[in-house]
């Protein structure tokens, strides 16, 4: 992944940003989005130097028609999200330079803030939705965790 190598390169505080660049990748791979392509990615001149800026365009495209069902990067040898297994988080992590394990904690970290972040959220929104509104937040809380629990499940398997 170019990206991680640029933040590295560019970053006043390279290990920081480089972890949030990966938790940003691997935050997209679990909720189902693949359209977070590298224009989703910038850096900002601060007072500290570069840094590595907040993230945007963050949604499951998955429930959407019309999106590419590829991932905007290739993990290990696939750009398909469902394909990717620890063999391709192991190949990941060698090309940038970073241990498997490290990575897996990651991924497995942020998979478990994932669903309890959606319930909370669809519950702390659910007095201003209408009727129609929470039947959809519920829907993709639901569609969102199972994408989530799938593709952990595939990473971690040996």
């Amino acid at each position: 992944m170019q990206c991680y190598e640029q933040v590295r390169s560019l970053s006043s505080n390279p290990i920081l940003d480089c972890e949030k660049l990966l938790n940003w990748l691997f935050f997209n791979l679990l909720i189902g989005n693949n359209d977070s392509h590298a224009k989703n990615i910038s850096i900002l001149e601060t007072t500290e130097g570069y840094r590595l800026a907040p993230f945007y365009d963050l949604m499951c495209t998955k429930v959407y028609s019309g999106f590419s069902s590829d991932f905007s990067f290739s993990i290990g040898n696939t750009f398909k999200p469902g394909e990717i297994t620890s063999k391709e988080l192991r190949l990941f992590a060698q090309f940038i330079n970073v241990s498997e394990k490290y990575l897996l904690k990651l991924a497995q970290d942020m998979s478990k803030k994932i669903p309890p972040a959606i319930q909370a959220s669809i519950l702390e929104l659910e007095t201003q939705f209408s009727h129609q509104e929470n039947v959809m937040a519920l829907r993709l809380g639901n569609t969102v965790t199972k994408i989530c629990k799938k593709r952990i499940a595939r990473f971690v398997e040996k």
